[in-house]
């Protein structure tokens, strides 16, 4: 019996030491551990949206589609799976991107003004005859429309800038956007042109 209460003893002792070295704290838990994921929720702002945009064009930008499939939307995942998704993808790539400003954030939908320079790759435009100076290669200007959805900033769409504002016109009234949340622009070259998706 007095052999079992000091092997017990050891055991409480060695289990003590265990969380000690190992960093545990037996005071984080389940709770405290939605505590920390509440607090770093984002919340529903110009800052969050430049963000996000940022992120996905992190993303298209070196090809990495898989991930930006991740971007879209619940509804948009549903209707296209990412196997329609992909086809196709590899045909063109994206450079330089840009954020130039959120627009307008109504409601649970966000409106950023952005742009990239756009390169075809498709195996026919090998025999396409092109003047000496001249490229395919052009600069996109957009409107991407976001989705404020489970909490967070989802891109739905992105159209040329000037056939979106020809469209939304209000869009371009309103209180400008503050200094933190335009980011600097490239020298625009090219005129409006469809954006990808």
């Amino acid at each position: 019996m007095i052999q079992f209460a000091a092997s017990r003893s050891a055991l409480t002792l060695l289990a003590g030491l265990v969380l000690v070295f190992s960093g545990c704290n037996p005071q984080t838990g389940p709770a405290s551990t939605q505590t920390a994921q509440a607090r770093a929720k984002p919340e529903q702002t110009e800052a969050r949206l430049i963000e996000r945009s940022k992120a996905r064009w992190a993303t298209v930008s070196k090809s990495d589609w898989i991930a930006a499939y991740d971007f879209l939307t619940p509804e948009q995942k549903q209707q296209v799976p990412l196997s329609q998704f992909l086809p196709g993808k590899d045909l063109h790539e994206y450079a330089n991107p840009q954020i130039h400003k959120v627009l307008k954030i109504d409601g649970e939908k966000g409106y950023v003004q952005a742009s990239a320079v756009w390169t075809p790759h498709h195996p026919q435009l090998d025999s396409v005859k092109l003047e000496p100076g001249q490229t395919l290669t052009q600069e996109l200007k957009m409107v991407e429309t976001w989705v404020w959805v489970d909490g967070d900033w989802m891109y739905f769409s992105a159209e040329g800038d000037t056939e979106f504002l020809g469209k939304n016109p209000d869009l371009l009234k309103g209180p400008p956007v503050s200094k933190s949340s335009t980011l600097p622009t490239g020298n625009s070259t090219a005129g409006s042109n469809t954006a990808p998706h």
